[in-house]
């Protein structure tokens, strides 16, 4: 799926593994083997815990929203247009 979605259509350089895959030696050598021309690390190596992930996706998606910037890729979900995600409710007791 790497090489069919994401290296014909953009220049990548590095892979970054997150989540229990991150933990899994034989698939980080199967990536860098299969995709030589890409440095293949980890979100630990960049001093993001590989367990974070699903909580940071869901804080860029937020902040997406908040600034009013779409949180969808309409190519990749079939959405007819790009648009914000979630609703924002400010309590008046805050």
């Amino acid at each position: 799926a790497i090489e069919r979605f994401c290296l014909r259509r953009a220049a990548v350089e590095q892979l970054i593994v997150s989540g229990g895959g991150a933990r899994n030696p034989t698939l980080l050598g199967g990536l860098a083997r299969r995709l030589p021309a890409l440095e293949v690390q980890t979100s630990a190596a960049l001093g993001l815990p590989a367990e974070a992930k699903e909580s940071v996706a869901f804080a860029l998606l937020a902040e997406a929203t908040l600034r009013g910037a779409p949180g969808n890729l309409p190519g990749a979900t079939g959405a007819r247009h790009a648009a914000p995600l979630g609703k924002i409710l400010r309590s008046e007791r805050l």
